[in-house]
């Protein structure tokens, strides 16, 4: 079960990258350049992201998979989630406007306030999804399938 979940959780973090690839996009490129949300964005989006995480984790827990191997799981999808976002973000972004980011899904971003932006380079991004695929892959297996 944790495996599907990983799937749905890997699809709603790549519509998440489709949808903030034109958000961003738009913003920082249109007549509403200067308007500026009450919240910081990204606080909106991390406790989006969060709810859905802690959804993920309930439902693992209620089909009987032991609570460490529960945690195993959380930590791998949140560590999954940020090399299919940031990826596809960067990829719809290039769709949109092919003067920018030329890496597509590989490229890192040079303009973003986002406090974690720095740490999340390609390179990181794709050993955080490593790992946390052998996470989950490690409580599949050792949850007994």
């Amino acid at each position: 079960m944790n495996l599907i979940i990983l799937a749905l959780y890997l699809t709603y973090a790549a519509f998440e990258g489709w949808r903030e690839g034109i958000y961003w996009h738009v913003k920082g490129g249109s007549r509403y350049y200067d308007w500026q949300p009450k919240v910081e964005e990204h606080v909106i989006f991390t406790i989006q992201r969060a709810i859905i995480t802690i959804m993920g984790s309930i439902l693992l827990f209620f089909t009987g998979m032991a609570w460490y191997w529960c945690v195993a799981s959380v930590i791998g999808y949140a560590l999954t989630f940020t090399f299919m976002h940031n990826g596809i973000m960067y990829l719809t972004r290039n769709e949109i406007d092919p003067t920018i980011y030329h890496k597509r899904f590989w490229a890192q971003s040079t303009s973003s306030v986002a406090k974690t932006t720095k740490f999340m380079t390609p390179i990181s991004r794709t050993i955080q999804f490593i790992v946390g695929v052998l996470l989950n892959v490690g409580a599949f297996i050792g949850n007994g399938a």
